[in-house]
């Protein structure tokens, strides 16, 4: 393709009405951008803030989570820097130019496609605050790579087309993109790779083992990189660990077990998730009665997901009927179709598969409607129509209400923007030096990328439910502050997270910090103490501030200096 035909192409899109769709996306998803922050999108962040400082992931910085949002966040942060509002901007580009993407990918692979796919992506634009969609989370991303290879699935299948090798290659790449995001997802991937192998074994009646050897030596290749990724940076042992011992001995908190079990079943975990999911979804479909228009979200996604399920059994295509039952099943490994709710981002996956199918499957009523002008299927289609487009409607009034409710006040200077708005980091830069050990806890990634200076005294910075029930991490912890010995730690003993505190499930954590530094708070020379000049609401410097005995008297003289406390009588 030569740089005239280049040119040719891109002036034919803008002349034509695709433009007009790109710019109404972007607007959107760069308002949706605006809005909201959220711990664990710092810790993606502050991630790959560390990757480009040259500190890996799991040999340098623990994490239980997949390493693609933390790369992706790296090459954010190579344009925006420390600087959160220029973060989510960038982000908001990249999303909408990979919505663009994949509307383009879906109609060079399946060809026609009715406008379901844009009309889909305009939908997520629309409702991305009021789920949470716009932040860069596992969750959130494993949904946006996860759909475009649903929709060629779903459009090969019904249009009996065969898997391509562009079509192949494209999807296997999504879908290894989508496990190093999260493991949760496990089961959805595989649910993929066995269609895509079988559609490429089987194809139009006739054994093909070529095409079949093909397929899978794309699927295994990226693992195959990534593993010799892991070997190469002497960060295998790290990675096993925290995403594969850590997570099923300590952290996975929805799979029943006897207590001090630390084994999971992967088949007992499968079916656990699929007598939940069946429950909550057939106890979600009997409510579909009420007409219940004020939040008809969650019975519209799952009458939905019945209605296509029923259309497609009509069209006897079993097969594609069965792989989207199981999609739906385990797209809710962590989530509830039945409760899912406002911010419920880890929802993503189950919200992306089922509002495609509802545009898809009313866009196919509608066409079997018309070609089918007399007669039981007619009315057959049409009482499947009704409901499904009833609610639809209801729906689409509630997301762009909810939209201009998140907008509106922000607009009018009545509700705050997301800002670079740090409350710890500002006090420690003042007091910090370049050659000091921090440890900033218990969860304090947003606080910890805004550090300017000093050395971070451990990878493990954070300290959450499961690692405070893991005595190897604590006691690498411990280890990790008698080799460096910080001068300065922040730490909220009576932090609350998941069900748990460190005063209570990491008592040899509090009590090394209690023999070896001191607070503000209980500190005493001679009749005098120091009391913090900040407001305690914002930044309490006397009871979570951490000193080293050994170095009380300079670090102290740092916060007077720094005009941060002051010295008066303790009487």
């Amino acid at each position: 393709m030569n740089l005239l035909t280049v040119k040719n192409k891109i002036w034919g899109f803008i002349k034509s009405k695709n433009i007009f769709y790109a710019l109404l996306l972007l607007i959107f998803f760069v308002l949706d951008s605006l809005h909201e922050s959220y711990p664990d999108e710092f810790d993606n962040i502050l991630g790959g803030w560390n990757i480009l400082h040259g500190r890996l992931l799991y040999i340098g910085y623990f994490t239980h989570h997949g390493p693609f949002p933390y790369f992706l966040s790296a090459f954010i942060e190579i344009f925006s820097r420390v600087n959160f509002p220029k973060f989510r901007i960038i982000y908001a580009l990249i999303l909408t130019a990979f919505s663009l993407f994949s509307v383009w990918v879906i109609k060079k692979s399946v060809g026609k496609t009715k406008n379901i796919t844009k009309f889909f992506y305009f939908i997520i634009s629309l409702i991305s605050t009021y789920y949470w969609f716009q932040m860069l989370l596992a969750d959130t991303i494993s949904a946006f790579l996860l759909i475009p290879v649903f929709g060629i699935v779903l459009f090969k299948e019904y249009k009996d087309e065969a898997f391509d090798l562009f079509s192949t290659l494209f999807c296997s790449i999504l879908i290894f993109l989508t496990v190093l995001s999260s493991l949760t997802y496990i089961y959805v991937a595989l649910i993929f790779y066995a269609f895509i192998f079988c559609k490429n074994f089987y194809i139009f009646r006739s054994f093909n083992f070529k095409k079949a050897l093909i397929a899978l030596g794309i699927f295994i290749s990226p693992y195959l990189l990534f593993v010799l990724y892991l070997f190469g940076t002497h960060s295998f042992h790290d990675y096993y660990y925290d995403n594969f011992v850590f997570n099923e001995s300590f952290y996975i908190y929805n799979y029943p077990r006897p207590s001090g079990s630390t084994h999971i079943n992967p088949v007992r975990f499968a079916v656990v998730i699929t007598h939940n999911f069946v429950s909550d979804f057939s106890t979600l479909l009997v409510q579909a009665k009420d007409f219940n228009f004020s939040y008809p979200m969650n019975i519209t996604m799952a009458l939905g997901d019945l209605t296509l399920l029923i259309f497609l059994l009509i069209k006897k295509k079993y097969k594609l009927s069965l792989t989207y039952f199981f999609l739906l099943v385990f797209s809710n490994a962590r989530s509830n179709p039945l409760l899912s709710a406002e911010t419920d981002y880890q929802s993503a996956v189950y919200i992306f598969i089922s509002l495609f199918s509802i545009i898809f499957v009313l866009s196919q009523l509608i066409e079997n409607i018309n070609l089918n002008r007399e007669g039981g299927y007619k009315f057959l289609y049409g009482l499947l129509f009704a409901p499904i487009a009833l609610y639809s409607v209801f729906s689409l009034i509630f997301v762009s209400n909810k939209f201009f409710d998140r907008y509106y006040p922000k607009y009018m200077g009545t509700a705050p923007l997301i800002y670079n708005n740090p409350d710890v980091a500002p006090v420690l830069n003042q007091i910090l030096k370049p050659t000091d050990y921090y440890w900033v806890g218990p969860f304090e990634f947003q606080n910890i990328w805004y550090l300017d200076t000093g050395t971070p005294v451990s990878k493990y910075q954070i300290l959450n439910a499961g690692e405070m029930r893991s005595s190897d991490i604590k006691s690498s912890l411990i280890s990790d502050f008698e080799n460096n010995k910080p001068n300065i730690v922040w730490f909220d003993k009576n932090f609350y997270i998941l069900g748990s505190t460190p005063i209570k499930d990491a008592p040899e954590f509090v009590d090394y910090l209690d023999k070896n530094y001191i607070t503000l708070y209980t500190y005493r020379e001679s009749k005098y103490k120091y009391i913090s000049k900040i407001p305690t609401d914002r930044v309490d410097l006397e009871t979570k501030l951490y000193i080293p005995k050994s170095n009380k008297t300079d670090i102290i003289n740092r916060l007077l200096q720094a005009n941060l406390i002051e010295k008066v009588s303790s009487k």
